[in-house]
């Protein structure tokens, strides 16, 4: 019975995918499906859904206001714009001011007017200060007069990205005590470690006007009328809703801030035209030059990193960016197989790349460069460009690279998704620059060797002395610190790209067609299920021996855990502590970079070791607990019969801290094959890696990843099926209840 509940879970599962699947290409809500009044009328939202965040009274305003709406909850506002953006509701309800917010970081998002209810909002003043409440008064009369009240609306409220608060002198009179929340975005918030907001800006622009110093005090909401009404703060201000309860025990300012509760909706049509790249949301890559880039150019930018240009294409599709900033010839690639992409700017740099060469290897950079110039010069590199760069969009040639056999090994570090460069195709490395080295490799007499893995670890390998050589990359004086480079050779500047304004004429595949062309795309075509199935057995070769590495080790762990000897159980300690309070995805780099850094290990095997060393530390703890379970009342009566310490541990204890142990570490052998998906860092092509340089050849962000997250699951599942087979095989208990 439990059998068949566990294949009607997966068969479940496969078919939810597969909605995902034929469901993932939904990008934009197509226009006729729009759901967008330009007014609020509440006879327009009889039957639309609604989102409200759960535990707000928002859900009572709007059933007293729109009644006849269906609602949805959700555990923050940003899920339900979310939602809204993706179709799935039709409309959201929140405070007005938040929902300015998201307006200015979300192009297509519309607040209504009029808002449901007009709400005024003011400063709270002890009564015990009269003189206060009237400089305050006469202060909000002069900001909103003289353009300055506006201008602070504009900063806080309308504009997206980073804001910084403006250089206000202090005043050098008495001292104020203030109060705020700092948990209001807008008003009241910590931004970059500095308490920022409208409330922020007014009260010291206040002080300023007053001549106060101020004293800030941050506090819970709840404990700020309080605080002023006990007189340990002299006035407060986190958006306070004037109300005539409020007014018994506190004072209030004239209104400040006028808002209330309204409903914003998303219209792609109304993105007439792209933000400004300057307070944009911005997608570069860890490591490259567009991220160093992007954070000078545009400061105020809100950037958003990603390990690759995959990844940020996706987050642009998916209305997470503004725009992806990526090198030319990655930009041509994505845009010319995704029809919703365009390149939106010209050259922002003037960058070539260049071939990089070990610090430790002088000579070798002395060769590969003198044959770079002259490919220069003859015009060889120009026919290796030639082949790869095509703009026409036609396809790549079939290129076989002469080699030699029983050659030196020279290791290239290189990114396999940086198509026309450094790609796969068809079980093959090729590219422009895979093509360049191979032909150097064969004049040199070397033959080529490829360690794949992403950008931000292509420099510590060279650093480390784990790559000879690495694919074209810029030149720039950090690098040069840690590399050595050969004469440019391909100009390749930055450029932005992004979603197409009118997507209206863009051809909508039905579920089935976009299931069967995804499909197709990626596993049939150059036979991309070759990768996965190598892919899953590099995951399943190293999670197995690695296992039998940390049970191996294990028993020694808990060996030095429970001996008498005291500095034998300190260093089982103080080994346990470290390796379970190490990230695994950090341990594993240690292992990589440093620990076996100048040595001819494989990939493979140091990640065999690193996840080892950490199993160790966790099955170790499983099997000593499993042995302090044991009664020793039994090992005493095995002595008393006459068996020795050890055959009375092999006799009685073992077998029933196996017994014991078992299902806990069944659990860590599945936590452990999961865990094997972050070795894409160190070079190994699992079955993580392998999807990622699909979705990089296919331009394709769901389906390889739903399709990899469902692997993990089915085997999971078989382990889960094979370990609980072993445990009633082999526990008589469960044999009689079976």
């Amino acid at each position: 019975m439990k059998h068949k509940k566990s294949a009607i879970t997966i068969l479940i599962a496969l078919l939810l995918s597969m909605l995902l699947i034929g469901c993932a290409d939904r990008g934009n809500v197509t226009n006729s499906d729009v759901f967008a009044p330009e007014y609020f009328r509440a006879e327009d939202f009889v039957g639309k859904k609604i989102s409200t965040v759960s535990g707000t009274v928002f859900d009572q305003i709007a059933a007293q206001h729109i009644p006849g709406a269906e609602h949805v909850y959700f555990n923050s506002t940003m899920d339900g714009i979310e939602a809204l953006k993706s179709g799935r509701i039709d409309a959201v309800i929140e405070d007005d001011a938040a929902l300015r917010l998201h307006v200015a970081n979300n192009p297509g998002l519309r607040l209504l007017e009029p808002l449901m209810t007009q709400d005024e909002y003011g400063v709270v003043v002890t009564k015990d200060n009269p003189q206060l409440l009237k400089e305050l008064n006469e202060f909000i009369a002069v900001i909103m007069s003289d353009g300055t009240y506006d201008d602070m609306l504009r900063r806080w409220l309308d504009i997206g990205g980073d804001k910084p608060m403006p250089d206000i002198p202090e005043g050098s009179g008495k001292v104020l005590n203030f109060g705020t929340s700092g948990i209001v975005d807008g008003f009241s918030f910590y931004s970059h470690g500095q308490l920022s907001g409208f409330d922020i800006e007014f009260v010291r622009r206040f002080a300023e006007f007053a001549d106060y110093r101020l004293d800030i005090s941050v506090m819970d909401f709840g404990a700020l009328i309080p605080a002023v009404v006990s007189g340990r703060i002299d006035f407060a201000a986190t958006l306070f809703t004037i109300t005539e309860e409020r007014k018994q025990s506190i004072n209030f300012t004239d209104p400040y801030y006028y808002g209330g509760v309204g409903v914003a909706v998303f219209d792609p049509q109304s993105i007439s035209k792209r933000p400004a790249v300057e307070s944009a949301r911005v997608g570069v890559m860890i490591g490259s030059t567009n991220e160093i880039f992007a954070e000078t150019n545009y400061p105020q930018a809100e950037l958003h990193r990603f390990n690759n240009y995959v990844d940020s294409s996706a987050a642009l599709l998916g209305f997470k960016l503004d725009y992806a900033m990526m090198d030319y010839t990655s930009a041509l690639n994505f845009t010319r197989n995704n029809v919703e992409l365009e390149i939106v700017s010209d050259f922002l740099t003037d960058e070539w790349l260049c071939i990089g060469i070990s610090m430790d290897n002088p000579e070798l950079h002395r060769k590969i460069s003198e044959v770079v110039d002259r490919y220069l010069a003859d015009g060889t590199m120009d026919e290796i460009i030639a082949n790869w760069l095509r703009n026409d969009g036609s396809d790549y040639p079939e290129i076989e690279f002469p080699r030699n056999e029983n050659a030196p090994v020279l290791t290239m570090a290189i990114v396999s998704s940086r198509e026309p460069t450094t790609f796969i195709s068809n079980g093959k490395y090729v590219g422009a620059d895979i093509e360049l080295m191979e032909r150097i490799a064969y004049e040199l007499g070397y033959q080529m060797s490829y360690l794949d893995m992403e950008w931000g670890a292509v420099v510590p390998a060279m650093a480390s002395s784990r790559a000879d050589v690495c694919l074209g990359m810029y030149s720039t004086p950090e690098r040069r610190e840690k590399i050595l480079f050969t004469t440019p050779y391909l100009k390749n500047p930055q450029v932005l790209i992004a979603r197409k304004l009118d997507t209206e004429t863009i051809q909508k595949l039905s579920f089935w067609q976009n299931l069967k062309v995804s499909f197709e795309r990626n596993l049939i075509n150059e036979n991309r299920w070759r990768m996965i199935v190598d892919g899953l057995g590099v995951s399943l070769i190293i999670t197995i021996f690695a296992f039998a590495l940390a049970t191996l080790a294990g028993f020694g762990v808990c060996g030095l855990r429970m001996s008498k000897n005291r500095l034998l159980r300190v260093i089982g300690s103080i080994y346990i502590t470290v390796l379970r309070g190490t990230p695994i995805v950090v341990l594993l780099m240690i292992t990589f970079y440093i620990i076996f850094a100048r040595t001819n290990v494989s990939s493979i095997t140091i990640a065999i070791i690193a996840f080892g060393a950490n199993g160790a530390a966790f099955i170790g703890e499983i099997i000593r607990s499993a042995i302090l379970t044991i009664d020793k009342g039994q090992i005493e009566a095995a002595r008393s019969m006459g068996f020795s310490k050890i055959g009375a541990f092999f006799t009685v204890t073992f077998p029933q801290a196996v017994q014991v142990a078992f299902p806990v570490y069944m659990s860590e052998f599945i936590s452990m094959f999961k865990l094997t998906s972050i070795v894409g860092y160190i070079a190994i092509m699992d079955l993580t890696r392998a999807g990622d340089i699909i979705r990089s050849r296919t331009y394709d962000a769901f389906f390889p990843l739903i399709m990899i997250a469902m692997i993990y699951l089915v085997v999971a599942s078989i382990m889960i099926y094979l370990f609980n087979l072993i445990n009633i095989k082999t526990n008589k208990r469960l044999r009689r209840v079976k």
